[in-house]
């Protein structure tokens, strides 16, 4: 943590001792709990005169999905009392999530926090879409969210892009320093969300691990599914305001050649739009 610029670090909550932070599964507190807990130490930080950052990793939404004492409670229980099942652990554990931000928020509002602070939520890893057939359909694990609440004091002078843009969370460090006042690195990743005048055709790469694939998709509503050495390659469709779940196979070639999928490959802080292939 100190290696990427943390000063601070605050990990488990409570005494060392106290059950209630360790019985979920060995990851933590539940988000209610978490949140709770949280609130005193940005009250500390927004007392002092200078600028703070601050990054929060819930747990309760991490699997198992055990974001309450009451799913605990049902996921020790014997077979006799089976335990819920996963997808509705999962589904609640997120309502749960929701209900604790929504909590969250509103004490921050009600400290004046919001006024000078900016809130932005995004999502670490993710399940992706969940379907009835037993193959996934690609790109099904790399769904997330990012949603930004800019501080009161500020709203009204920001210009986002727009909502249906094609954006990915390698964008959110240049939206920080935006936001900031910063200046980016000439070879940072991504487009700030607080770029609305950069109309220029966009790319992305985005890696599965799982099926060992890389996609490279483009704003205009084309993709690209390869092997992890851009070989093999599968074309797609998709509409540019939601890719996910939207991906339909044709039989077009790539519209990148060989050479420039490994080149975006190899220089991924240069991915940007690239010349036009007919």
């Amino acid at each position: 943590m100190p290696m990427a610029g943390f000063q601070r670090t605050v990990g488990r909550l409570g005494a060392p001792d106290d059950a209630e932070d360790t019985r979920q599964s060995g990851w933590g507190a539940n988000d209610q709990r978490f949140f709770d807990a949280v609130l005193p130490e940005l009250q500390r930080l927004d007392s002092q005169e200078q600028p703070w950052f601050v990054t929060l990793l819930n747990v309760g939404t991490h699997h198992p999905y055990l974001n309450s004492p009451e799913q605990v409670e049902s996921a020790q229980t014997t077979s006799a009392q089976r335990p819920k099942e996963r997808m509705e652990r999962r589904q609640e554990a997120f309502t749960l999530m929701g209900e604790a931000l929504e909590d969250f928020m509103s004490q921050l509002d009600d400290q004046g926090l919001l006024e000078t602070t900016t809130i932005i939520v995004t999502s670490d890893e993710s399940d992706g879409i969940v379907r009835q057939a037993s193959e996934p359909a690609p790109l099904d694990g790399n769904f997330g969210v990012i949603a930004i609440r800019p501080a009161d004091r500020a709203s009204s002078e920001l210009r986002w892009r727009e909502p249906d843009s094609l954006t990915s969370a390698i964008d959110l460090p240049k939206t920080v320093l935006d936001l900031t006042g910063g200046a980016p690195g000439a070879k940072m990743i991504g487009r700030s969300l607080m770029n609305p005048d950069d109309e220029s055709r966009r790319h992305l790469i985005v890696g599965d691990t799982y099926a060992k694939r890389v996609h490279f998709i483009r704003s205009d509503g084309k993709a690209i599914g390869c092997n992890e050495v851009a070989r093999n390659c599968t074309s797609y469709d998709f509409q540019p305001s939601r890719l996910f779940g939207t991906l339909a196979p044709n039989d077009r070639p790539p519209f990148m050649p060989l050479q420039d999928r490994v080149a975006v490959i190899q220089r991924t802080d240069e991915i940007r739009a690239l010349r036009e292939h007919r």
